[in-house]
């Protein structure tokens, strides 16, 4: 039986700029990442554009046919797409090549001025894409296909959250001074909640917690104890919503996304996006559950809350999450020690460790 009380991961890889660069190799490329919401791509010719990791990626319906290409143009090298969403062509910003779901320029300006190699010779590098309901994934280099990687237990779960998805309320965005692998075994605890939110989760208390172990992912149910009481009309006005959380449940899909619902009313999706060792783009998108009476005044009010609350804790968050990389650098060496309530941290690090095959000499 494996030791669960004592960290796994050594410190230098929370900071170390040629760690990363393995990362990105071992750990990013092969995953499928979570990249946009399939609403976001919902109508023909609606596009989607990011980076990851130093790679620019564009995805696009076309017709109905989600493709995913690197946004970068085959002519002289720009951005394909400059803006993060949209509707139109798949054409470059630059001087107007124009390409087809095949990642083909099947429109070039003054084409005949031009030397071109053969047709089939020039195409956009292209990444291969899987839908489950509203989560969009994408994957960067040959791995683990979408069934392998991401199991039964954690695909129904991902059906039934995009089941319930109704409006999104709020999106956050913003900056953290931290290594992304703090941020996730930040979320996959509730040890730190009595010391870092003590008045954001004043009205709750966490009863007991159960915990589920499935491939590189992992899930908590918390249940409330009886300083979170409520009321009837709450719970009538909520009998119709499609996912039926009881308390606080919280997912994590490795590497870089993370969900959390409170009573299943409003749904929390996270992404976790490492702009370097020691900085990360953390967005939060909240949405609110489909019901019958979804414009009822304590809906709207259970909707405000949900938004006030996440945004404060995220910033004390923020906060201590900070103060754990300074640590982390200072000390450079060790193992922390673990608690039965940070067995999904060491489940996070043991995958992780399993997913570096590559010695990482930091």
């Amino acid at each position: 039986m494996e030791d669960k009380k004592r960290t796994l991961i050594p410190l230098p890889y929370f900071f170390e700029e040629a760690v990363l660069l393995i990362e990105k190799e071992q750990l990013f490329a092969k995953s499928w990442l979570f990249v946009c919401f399939k609403r976001d791509l919902a109508n023909d010719g609606d596009f989607f554009s990011l980076d990851f990791l130093g790679v620019s990626i564009v995805i696009r319906n076309f017709e109905g046919e989600l493709k995913a290409f690197q946004n970068v143009c085959l002519h002289r090298f720009s951005k394909i797409c400059l803006h993060e969403k949209g509707n139109g062509l798949l054409q470059c910003a630059y001087h107007g090549w124009t390409y087809n779901q095949e990642g083909k320029p099947y429109a070039i300006p003054a084409k005949k001025s031009f030397s071109l190699p053969a047709e089939s010779d020039l195409r956009l590098k292209q990444f291969e894409i899987e839908v489950i309901g509203e989560f969009v994934f994408i994957r960067l280099a040959n791995g683990p296909s979408i069934n392998e990687s991401i199991d039964e237990s954690t695909m129904t779960s991902l059906l039934k959250i995009s089941n319930a998805l109704n409006e999104k309320i709020d999106i956050n965005s913003f900056v953290i001074e931290v290594n992304w692998k703090i941020i996730v075994e930040n979320t996959l605890e509730e040890y730190h909640i009595r010391q870092v939110h003590p008045d954001s989760f004043s009205p709750v208390e966490i009863k007991q917690s159960t915990y589920d172990f499935s491939n590189y992912h992992s899930s908590a149910l918390m249940e409330f104890g009886s300083k979170l009481a409520r009321s009837k009309k709450l719970d009538a006005l909520y009998s119709s919503r499609p996912w039926q959380v009881n308390d606080y449940f919280h997912q994590v899909v490795s590497p870089n996304l993370t969900i959390a619902s409170v009573y299943g009313a409003t749904i929390g999706i996270q992404q976790i996006k490492p702009l370097s060792s020691t900085k990360t783009l953390f967005i939060s998108h909240v949405f609110s559950t489909k019901i019958d009476n979804a414009d009822h005044a304590l809906a709207k009010a259970f909707n405000q809350n949900a938004i006030d609350f996440n945004r404060r804790v995220f910033e004390e968050d923020k906060e201590i999450c900070e103060a754990v990389q300074i640590g982390i650098e200072q000390i450079n060496h060790g193992k922390g020690f673990l608690s039965t309530q940070e067995e999904r941290v060491w489940h996070f690090e043991k995958t992780y460790m399993d997913a570096m095959k590559e010695p990482v000499h930091a």
